[in-house]
């Protein structure tokens, strides 16, 4: 009783439609979570903006005019006007 011709392709076939269905189910986690996933993903990068970059990065990015330095300072609510991010000339 061996293998009939068709048993493999009806293999390939199952295989074929079950990656499919995974995809669309991960299509559907996607659409449905979309907006909470990016809004978290752009919390998490305005913390490693405001919270975690290294000072001179800060400086060197938002210090070279007084105006870039209060954008950073409004973007991040610093709450405090005595953080000078402007390098010296």
């Amino acid at each position: 009783m061996g293998m009939k011709w068709y048993q493999p392709i009806f293999i390939v076939a199952l295989v074929v439609m079950t990656g499919c269905a995974a995809i669309q189910t991960g299509k559907d986690v996607l659409k449905n979570k979309g907006a909470e996933i990016s809004q978290e993903g752009l919390s998490n990068a305005e913390f490693v903006l405001c919270k975690l970059a290294p000072v001179g990065s800060v400086i060197a990015r938002y210090g070279q005019t007084s105006e870039r330095a209060q954008e950073y300072k409004t973007f991040c609510d610093t709450g405090s006007n005595d953080v000078n991010i402007v390098a010296p000339e």
